[in-house]
């Protein structure tokens, strides 16, 4: 025994053994932090990464919008066209389009009545709820009254926060940060039909030939945003 005991000593006191007691010594000194940060941060990591949360998603709004105004004769049909590109929605998703089709009797004849104006959305193949009930994408107007048509475009977007339920955060934001749906293009057709006033027939009072029609396009953007509740 004694003779094995000097072999170990002459192994510590050597270079060799230095070295070997040196690294014996670093691999416990890693072993204890090791402990040290999972006890730490362990049971964090376990709850964050395997644990299902309940998230609130919340939704900022903004609208980007255009318009253009034409003259359209009686009983003609102008298509006014409008494009949605995914390069300016940024980091944004499209939430509805909203179409405001508005005139004004303008034939200038005393007692002329407003004309009949007739406004529809033509199906497209841009990705968006076309057959949801709220969507509404005809109307008309013969009281100079504007016509608001609706579509919904992003499937079962709320308009204020709702509660998820995921482990991370990207979980529950995945579903609310598809840029596809509103991409692409619409075309809104108006129709005119003048009416006379009792004076269209007297003369040098001339008649009612057309209307001018301003269409506005507003595009409803939104960009979602996920707080853990529990």
């Amino acid at each position: 025994m004694s003779e094995a005991m000097d072999i170990v000593k002459e192994m510590v006191a050597s270079r060799g053994g230095k070295i070997f007691s040196g690294l014996t010594a670093a691999f416990a000194v890693f072993l204890l932090l090791h402990a040290s940060f999972f006890w730490s941060y362990g049971v964090d990591l376990v709850d964050e990464e395997s644990f299902v949360h309940t998230w609130e998603i919340s939704f900022t709004e903004s609208v980007m919008s255009s318009s253009e105004t034409t003259l359209i004769g009686d009983e003609e049909t102008y298509d006014y066209a409008y494009t949605s590109e995914r390069s300016t929605l940024e980091e944004r998703m499209v939430a509805a389009f909203r179409i405001t089709v508005s005139y004004a009797e303008s034939s200038g004849g005393a007692g002329n009545p407003c004309d009949s104006v007739t406004a529809s959305i033509k199906p497209s193949e841009m990705p968006a709820q076309w057959t949801n009930d709220s969507t509404q994408i005809s109307g008309n107007s013969d009281d100079c009254s504007d016509i608001v048509l609706t579509l919904l475009v992003y499937p079962e977007y709320p308009g204020q926060p709702v509660n998820e339920r995921g482990v991370k955060e990207d979980d529950v934001l995945d579903k609310w940060e598809i840029q596809d749906y509103g991409v692409g293009n619409l075309v809104c057709q108006v129709s005119v039909d003048t009416t006379d006033g009792p004076t269209s027939s007297i003369p040098l009072t001339g008649s009612d030939e057309g209307e001018e029609v301003t269409v506005t396009w507003e595009r409803i953007e939104f960009s979602p945003d996920a707080s853990r509740v529990d």
